[in-house]
């Protein structure tokens, strides 16, 4: 039994039930009326519509109707039970269980067309899930040939970008001593003050790229 397959017919079931027991606590639209469907009725004569029907768009759009809205049900049942005896036998099921809420709870009208749409559906939606079996089955395991063959990308660590003066704090420091003893010795304090400004911001920026690298987990 497919899990993933049961828990989207739950799922679609749900909306089933949503969009024909509880059509009086709820509206979409101009859809129908919530006021309306608080009645009970039943008919059970089949095809009764075509005799009754004045144009040939109400049965066609009543009975279209039901047997689009059941074939997801096919499909998702077959794919689910993986039998087609079990997935017809729950639509049927499924549109009674419906039908009989519906006259019970006098939540709308229960017609044994309905019923008999409804098992068509399913049975139109187990036709297209058994045709397409083999087609699904060749495209998963192409899905997974592929994936198993794709060789995993290599972790590459990520190197440490070279900043300009990085690894040279004592050439730089014992230059800048040098410079600031021989321009105090001539006493040229505005180009002392300019050399010393020159080197903080040197040292500052050395110390930010350190700290950079070490907060992204990059070796000095």
């Amino acid at each position: 039994m497919n899990r993933k397959a049961l828990g989207a017919l739950a799922a679609y079931c749900c909306v089933v039930i949503a969009l024909t027991m509880c059509k009086a606590f709820f509206r979409i639209g101009y859809l129908w009326d919530p006021a309306n469907q608080r009645r009970r009725g039943l008919s059970l004569q089949p095809l009764a519509e075509l005799h009754d029907a004045q144009s040939w768009f109400a049965p066609l759009f009543g009975y279209g109707g039901n047997i689009a809205f059941f074939i997801p049900i096919g499909v998702l049942a077959y794919v689910a039970f993986r039998d087609a005896r079990w997935a017809v036998l729950f639509g049927f099921g499924l549109s009674l269980a419906v039908e009989t809420g519906q006259y019970i709870f006098s939540l709308g009208y229960s017609d044994i067309d309905d019923l008999l749409m409804n098992t068509v559906g399913t049975l139109v939606g187990v036709g297209i899930a058994r045709r397409m079996r083999p087609a699904a089955a060749h495209l998963l395991d192409h899905a997974r040939l592929r994936r198993a063959t794709v060789l995993p990308r290599p972790r590459t660590r990520r190197r440490a970008t070279r900043r300009p003066l990085q690894g040279h704090r004592s050439l730089l420091t014992c230059t800048s001593l040098a410079t600031y003893g021989f321009l105090d010795w001539r006493g040229r304090n505005f180009a002392l003050s300019v050399c010393c400004h020159v080197h903080l911001r040197l040292d500052r920026r050395y110390h930010r790229g350190r700290l950079r690298d070490r907060g992204s987990g990059v070796p000095y």
